[in-house]
């Protein structure tokens, strides 16, 4: 009976010796991102909506692999939202008044430039108005505070959610800069618990020359990633990676169930602007670029039944996984370019939707 429970054993040794050598061909784990920020960047308004500080010159920066993904500056405007333009109250009842909101793709710096006024500047219009709501992180809670918190600076006949689907698992949270660190909390928990998590960016000088700005990133790296972690089987292991990845995407490709919460606010947008056109264009992730479809697969119905109008982009507009950053998940240069593309011929190439 030893001698049988001995083999066994060896047995399931060999077999995980096996299988980890399998997951480590497979699929390596995805590198770690460190992100940077020249300053705070994120507050709360007097309304409790998240927004980029106000008037400021902001550089960003992300590293994987030792290496500098993208680095790109972006401005704020009088509102604390990206744009080279203030933002007035406008009341012209001839002309239309587009919100764009959203999360980081909204933002949509990540390319070199913000996409929207780009797009703004295309239109030409004088009929028309565009205004960038777009915050990094953000979820469709997020989307409904700041429409709410807006609605008093700026006029808005037209809404335009644009939605990835990550957004509709994200929780609401508040920025918290603690000395050259900048986390995301969760509503629910407390800064001193908080400031105990990984933070989600940290603060670097707008002149960091690239040396600097990959010592710091290696610094971070350090603090991220405990020594006696790092050097154990559980902390290198591919192969618990892997599961680890693959349950994810499993709840993921099955998150039509998880996003009730999300649903909600957007019923709330619908009830707060009843005078409002609102369109959700669902804008496409890497990885649904490379699946050729979304792990949402029911959200077009539940949007439609709230009573906006839904547009798939990533079935009505051509997409390919180059679009991408190489290790980052945001669009680069020509990404963005696509997106503005599909955005303004969606609704402004049709004159019911102009």
């Amino acid at each position: 009976m030893a001698g049988n429970i001995g083999l066994l054993f060896a047995s399931i040794a060999t077999g995980l010796v096996i299988a980890e050598v399998g997951a480590r061909y497979i699929g390596p784990d995805k590198p770690a991102r460190y992100l940077m920020f020249s300053g705070e960047t994120f507050h709360l308004d007097q309304n409790g909506a998240v927004r980029y500080v106000p008037n400021k010159t902001i550089r960003t920066v992300a590293v994987y692999n030792n290496a500098v993904e993208y680095d790109v500056t972006f401005h704020t405007n009088n509102l604390g939202l990206i744009d080279d333009k203030d933002y007035l109250y406008e009341n012209d009842r001839n002309k239309s008044y587009y919100a764009f909101v959203g999360d980081s793709f909204t933002a949509g710096y990540h390319g070199g430039k913000p996409w929207i006024p780009t797009l703004r500047g295309a239109l030409n219009s004088n009929d028309a108005e565009v205004y960038n709501l777009g915050v990094s992180g953000t979820g469709v809670e997020h989307f409904f505070r700041l429409l709410e918190s807006t609605e008093e600076q700026i006029r808005i006949s037209h809404i335009v959610i644009l939605a990835i689907s990550d957004d509709f698992h994200r929780e609401s949270w508040y920025p918290y800069a603690n000395g050259s660190e900048i986390r995301f909390c969760n509503d629910n928990i407390q800064r001193s618990e908080c400031s105990k998590r990984r933070p989600i960016a940290t603060i670097i000088s707008s002149t960091s020359s690239n040396e600097e700005i990959l010592k710091a990133a290696n610094d971070m790296k350090v603090v991220d990633v405990p020594h006696s972690t790092r050097e154990s089987f559980p902390g290198k292991s591919q192969l618990l990676a892997l599961i680890t990845r693959t349950l994810s995407d499993i709840r993921r490709k099955d998150g039509d169930k998880d996003i009730s919460s999300s649903l909600r606010a957007l019923i709330r947008i619908r009830e707060a602007f009843a005078h409002a056109e609102i369109h959700l264009i669902h804008l496409p992730e890497k990885q649904e670029v490379a699946r050729g479809a979304y792990s949402l697969s029911n959200l077009g119905d539940s949007v439609r039944e709230i009573g906006m109008d839904y547009f798939p982009a990533l079935k009505e507009c051509g997409w390919s996984e180059s679009m991408f950053h190489v290790n980052d998940s945001h669009p680069n240069a020509s990404g963005y370019a696509n997106m503005a593309k599909c955005v303004s011929g969606y609704l402004f190439g049709r004159k019911d939707n102009a």
